[in-house]
This record gives structure tokens, sequence and C-alpha cells, in this order.
């Protein structure tokens, strides 16, 4: 039942009106992410019905409930991590792709920004695998943001910087000119 219900278009039902069909029913339990088949169609048009559930105390604001969404679309993942009160509490137990991680550095919107300061932290340990791109913006706006970036990462960076662009990109941003020297030397290897 609750399947047919979230599974109804949207322009048949629109999110708030199956979120109040939902508590009339007066379920005597949270309902279960992984129980739940929702058709791509409806997670194309309404991204944030997880985050629906979730403000609406439908569904429980836990890592396992987090990682249950794993393999969604980021916009599903990123209208959660806005919504949960505790996603820093849990961040370390879920499972975050490193261009997630990255994403939420650079982001601006103060929903996700909350949960940056947890990542660059430990920014190699959420980073490592990202995308060459997004690793490089994150680094950036780490940089930017008065941290530097660990000796990893920046020889991550370097491997792929045939052009410079990186190191270029890096040294406009702040990086200090030692690091930017050993990139550039990194690069040239």
């Amino acid at each position: 039942l609750i399947d047919c219900i979230l599974n109804l278009s949207p322009t048949i039902l629109n999110i708030a009106k199956k979120i109040q069909l939902l508590q009339e029913l007066e379920l005597d339990h949270l309902i279960s992410i992984p129980s739940l088949e929702l058709d791509e169609k409806v997670l194309e048009e309404c991204p944030k019905i997880y985050a629906q559930l979730l403000k609406n105390k439908l569904i429980a604001d836990t890592a396992k409930s987090f990682n249950a969404l794993d393999g969604l679309p980021w916009l599903v993942r990123e209208a959660w991590i806005k919504e949960s009160q505790k996603f820093g509490d849990y961040l370390d137990d879920v499972k975050l792709h490193p261009n997630e991680a990255c994403h939420i550095v650079c982001a601006e919107d103060p929903q996700l920004q909350r949960f940056a300061g947890i990542i660059m932290d430990n920014f190699r340990e959420y980073t490592e695998g990202a995308d060459e791109t997004e690793l490089l913006n994150a680094s950036a706006a780490l940089i930017r943001k008065g941290e530097t970036i660990d000796e990893a990462t920046r020889q991550d960076l370097a491997k792929h910087d045939d052009g410079l662009d990186n190191t270029r990109s890096l040294l406009d941003a702040g990086l200090e000119r030692q690091s930017a020297i050993a990139m550039f030397a990194d690069a040239l290897e």
C-alpha cells in the first residue's frame, strides 16, 4: 500500500498529499527504505521524496536508512542530507561517495556546508577515488577556507596534471608556494 501511494504520479497526487495520506494511515512502525520500491520516474520527478518522508518522521534518521539510498541519484541523497537532523552524527558510518564528499566541501548551500568541516577534517579519507575535476574543485575550496591539502591528494592531482592546469588552479586558490613547487615537480615526473 505504501509503495502504491508513493508511486502515484505527482500529477495525480503531489508529495504533500502523499505524506498526508501516509500519516492518516497511522502506521505502527517507521517505513523501512529497503522495503520501498519506488519507480525511477517518481524519483526523477520528485527527488526529495525520501527527504520528505524523513522530515515527517516516517523514516528513521539513521546511517542504515541513508545507506539504503546507495545507488540512487545524487539529488535524492543530497535532499536527504539537507533534511537530516542527525547526518553529522552518523557521517563516519555511511557510504558517502568520494564525488559526493567533494560536492559537499564545495557547496555554498548552508544545509550542506554544515557537514563540510567534518569532511575537511578527514579530507583524503572521504575524497580518495573522486574524479579529477571534483577533487580539484574540492581541494581549491579547502585551500580558500584556509586549510591545507594533504600530500597524497596533491600528488594525485599532480599525476593528472599534464598541462599544469591543476597546479595553476590551486595556486590561484591560495596554495602555499612550497606545495605548488612540489606539485609542479610531481607533475613533471
